[in-house]
């Protein structure tokens, strides 16, 4: 981004020397020569001059010039904002995922704990005979995918997070 700032900054200083081409440019010149001979006088001559140019009629071109510099300049900004507009999309989207894969996280404990009740309700009416193995069975199946879901839930969030960094440029 300060890259192309710095470019567009550039591009309007060209604009502006492209311009000042076509104005009146002033020449001072001054001289002082000493010549050390003692049968001269006087030993040191001085002058001065002043000079103007002025290209009255270039066609247009130095106004061109500038104008196109310009168009640069004013490009390179309109990429920098959308560029800066592509970063911002990308940061906020990767903190929203962080947030999501957060509560994923607190879904994902909740789910262990209802599975592991629906797991000690299954194996209480087992031991009192009014349950089934399979539904033991089952209650342990869902336990085990609680957890995987758990576990899952924590490596997304790691990876959001990772993404996140990446975005504000720490990684």
């Amino acid at each position: 981004l300060s890259r192309l700032a710095c470019e567009a900054a550039a591009r309007r200083n060209e604009a502006a020397a492209a311009l000042a081409q076509s104005r009146l440019h002033l020449n001072l010149l001054g001289e002082y020569a000493f010549e050390e001979n003692r049968f001269e006088s006087p030993q040191g001559l001085a002058s001065a001059a002043v000079g103007a140019t002025w290209n009255a009629f270039d066609g247009g071109e130095a106004r061109h010039r500038s104008a196109a510099a310009q168009r640069r300049a004013d490009a390179l900004m309109r990429l920098r904002a959308d560029l800066e507009s592509a970063v911002r999309v990308e940061v906020r989207t990767a903190w929203l995922n962080v947030q999501e894969t957060r509560r994923h996280i607190q879904v994902a404990e909740e789910a262990i704990g209802r599975a592991e009740e629906n797991l000690r309700v299954a194996r209480h009416r087992y031991t009192m005979g009014t349950g089934t193995a399979r539904e033991v069975l089952d209650a342990e199946s869902l336990r085990t995918e609680s957890e995987r879901n758990y576990s899952n839930a924590h490596y997304d969030c790691v990876l959001e997070m990772l993404r996140l960094q990446k975005a504000i440029g720490q990684l």
